[in-house]
């Protein structure tokens, strides 16, 4: 789960194939991923705590866990926003980890959960709005993965990127599905369509303290460029020169 994100709909479906199996493994388990998440967040472990919450959105659309924990839990993680003197830095990774969240379970939420999933959506779109209206410094040129040379528009920072997606992912053209996001539990709709949903008791989340840092990514946006190399390469071939092997 920690590990090998990517995976976490895997390891969510085999969870609620085994707890449609033997239903007493949902307990357990949900003990155990409560004590860890819990540990996660008080240790400020970055990496540990994004993949924990993603683990929780697939046990919620596994039916192991529900609904309303995994929206209680990131609703948890965006009030950090509303914090008194908070970080924008701070701010910004756990809205990052809610809209990644949200990726992952909209297709459930939407139908289980609409209005509390709505007023979820509806608060991280504030946030992302607001965040872009507001004036910025620019970022230092050594943090940018060309210096100064490096263009207006090539960067794109991560929040930006899953807002865009989960824009994308709410539209009528997608309805929070896309091949791009692997879904076994809705292949196994049949054999999990048994289980019983377990809530999970709410977590904890630490105020900031001296000594934690939150993971600032950015996006290197290279499909124009190359296109743009591509065009001008054909440009100059058409007249034969400037030939490339």
């Amino acid at each position: 789960v920690r590990g090998l994100q990517p995976k976490t709909p895997i390891y969510g479906a085999l969870c609620g194939l085994l707890t449609a199996s033997e239903p007493r493994f949902a307990q357990h388990l949900l003990v155990e991923f409560h004590r860890e998440l819990q540990d996660a967040l008080d240790d400020h472990a970055t990496f540990s705590i994004r993949g924990y919450c993603r683990f929780a959105v697939e046990l919620a659309n596994s039916r192991v866990l529900t609904v309303d924990s995994a929206l209680d839990l990131l609703q948890d993680l965006l009030a950090v926003r509303d914090e008194p003197d908070v970080l924008p830095a701070r701010a910004e990774w756990f809205v990052c980890i809610v809209l990644d969240c949200i990726a992952l379970g909209g297709a459930t939420f939407s139908v289980q959960q609409p209005d509390r999933f709505d007023a979820l959506l509806e608060g991280a779109r504030t946030i992302c709005r607001e965040r872009k209206n507001a004036p910025k410094a620019a970022t230092p040129s050594l943090l940018l993965p060309y210096g100064e040379a490096t263009k207006p528009g090539e960067v794109t920072e991560h929040i930006d990127a899953l807002f865009s997606l989960v824009d994308a992912l709410a539209s009528d053209s997608y309805h929070w599905r896309s091949a791009c996001l692997i879904a076994p539990s809705r292949n196994l709709s049949e054999q999990l369509e048994g289980v019983t949903p377990i809530p999970l008791p709410r977590v904890n989340v630490p105020a900031h303290s001296q000594g934690c840092t939150y993971p600032g990514l950015r996006r290197l946006r290279l499909g124009a460029s190359l296109n743009a190399r591509d065009s001008d390469v054909q440009m100059r071939n058409a007249d034969g020169s400037d030939k490339e092997d």
